[in-house]
């Protein structure tokens, strides 16, 4: 391998070798794994977008000064008619190639906006899915008679609200609004569910940060993989709670994964582990995924999925 970097650097491969073997193949292969992996990696927030640029970069930049020198020489010491315009062709092709890597680097580096919120990035498919999730800090739906004393005002100034779908980056969301508001000790949910890989990423925040979970109206689905991490757990006397079994949605990447058992059985863990009964446990994917089991509050309570209503 040594030495056929060498052999390039030194031109003695042919000009076609150098441009398409040792020029279109390596780029062609980090291009498509930026793609494939490594943008998406960083639109859900598992890699540092700064991070992810460095690394590229510092790969990117000796690649394309190897390419260059090594098919410049290569065409200089084999100078046929009409070589000079094959070597202004061959510099133009590199030196394009080098300019769109640095624009998807730029893209890359720049997947969140001033806000701290991410932005969707081309190529990966995440564009396509309408961001539905709503991050805010809390505010209870009191009526006008209703006594909010000043204990209460002040725990409820440390809750946020989680509502709507969660899909693409919701956990990259999520965690630059806690970022933002480093005094949140708990999340009201809101929600009919989503993306359960992105609702397992929001549950793992919820339980590293040790936040509360509350829920006043609805929880369905991937929403009670979030409620069942808080390390107490209350809902309203008027909180619904769903479950079903899982389905493959062809709106998110994730589809490719056929096995919806296998990822029932790691959640069931996952509510074990939270403390609910083992024999609830084993009813919540009986439903059917077009249909959603609403067990009572009390039922709720008597498993351990709720601690307390208020």
């Amino acid at each position: 391998m040594l030495s056929y970097i060498v052999d390039h650097w030194k031109g003695r491969h042919s000009p076609a070798r150098s441009l398409i073997l040792n020029g279109a193949l390596p780029l062609v292969f980090l291009l498509g794994l930026q793609s494939l992996w490594l943008d998406e990696s960083v639109a859900r927030g598992h890699l540092g977008a700064i991070l992810v640029v460095s690394l590229l970069a510092s790969i990117y930049m000796p690649l394309f000064v190897w390419q260059l020198v090594g098919a410049n020489r290569s065409a200089q010491q084999r100078p046929t008619a009409g070589s000079l315009s094959e070597s202004l062709i061959l510099n133009a092709l590199l030196l394009s190639a080098f300019f769109y890597v640095v624009l998807r680097l730029l893209d890359l580096a720049t997947s969140e906006n001033s806000h701290g919120i991410p932005r969707p990035l081309p190529g990966t498919g995440l564009a396509a899915i309408e961001p539905t999730l709503k991050l805010s800090l809390y505010k209870p739906p009191y009526d006008n008679d209703h006594d909010l004393t000043p204990e209460i005002a002040q725990r409820q100034s440390r809750l946020m609200s989680l509502s709507g779908e969660v899909g693409i980056a919701a956990t990259r969301e999520v965690r630059a609004f806690l970022k933002a508001q480093p005094g949140i000790e708990g999340i009201v949910l809101d929600s009919v569910g989503g993306n359960i890989f992105e609702a397992r990423g929001i549950a793992k925040v919820i339980r590293d940060q040790q936040l509360t979970t509350h829920v006043d109206t609805r929880c369905y689905s991937a929403c009670t993989l979030m409620y069942v991490s808080g390390h107490h757990r209350s809902a309203g006397p008027r909180a619904e709670f769903g479950f079903h079994a899982y389905r493959v949605d062809s709106r998110y990447p994730d589809a490719v994964i056929l096995d919806t058992k296998s990822q029932q059985q790691k959640d069931m863990t996952l509510f074990e582990q939270s403390g609910v009964a083992q024999d609830f446990v084993q009813k919540i994917y009986q439903s059917e995924p077009d249909q959603l089991w609403t067990p009572e509050l009390g039922l709720l309570l008597e498993a351990g999925f709720v601690h307390t209503l208020e």
